[in-house]
């Protein structure tokens, strides 16, 4: 019995030390744990402030979309006026060409109030003659988000005849 005394105090000493370490161990897995969810919350909030912009931008697109088509309607001379002719096809497309949307001689601008806040331009629309006469239109609005990286361009076709 006196050796079972002795072995006693040893015990006591070494399960000291066990506790350190797995208490150690489960404060490094909760910061872990808690890293990874802060870092998923960045990305769900970036993702989000995307998905606002995007939204913005088609907003904008549409809303010139529709403005340039109702002058097109109605045979506005500000719009019509711009109108220019396709080119053949193995060349780029008017609406694809970057410069298209820095030439304002080119573009037009509607005056859309409750759209163009906190936008990064103005929204924009190209007016391309589809046939001779006038009678067939494509019109391509592009508008941009918060960033520029939101860039949303539609298009219509309107035939008169």
């Amino acid at each position: 019995m006196l050796i079972s005394a002795r072995i006693q105090p040893t015990h006591q000493h070494a399960s000291k030390g066990v506790v350190l370490i797995i208490t150690l161990f489960m404060m490094a897995l909760v910061t872990l744990t808690t890293l990874t969810s802060i870092r998923g919350s960045l990305i769900e909030e970036k993702m989000a402030g995307h998905s606002r912009d995007r939204n913005k931008a088609q907003q904008a697109a549409e809303a010139a979309l529709r403005h340039c088509l109702r002058l097109v309607i109605d045979n506005d001379p500000t719009l019509i006026g711009r109108a220019t002719t396709p080119t053949a096809p193995p060349n780029q497309p008017v609406w694809e060409s970057g410069s298209t949307w820095n030439d304002s001689s080119l573009y037009y601008e509607p005056v859309l109030l409750n759209v163009e806040a906190q936008l990064t331009e103005k929204p924009r629309c190209v007016l391309e003659n589809m046939t001779t006469g006038g009678t067939s239109y494509r019109i391509t609005s592009r508008g941009r988000g918060g960033s520029d990286f939101s860039v949303v361009m539609l298009q219509a076709t309107y035939t008169n005849e």
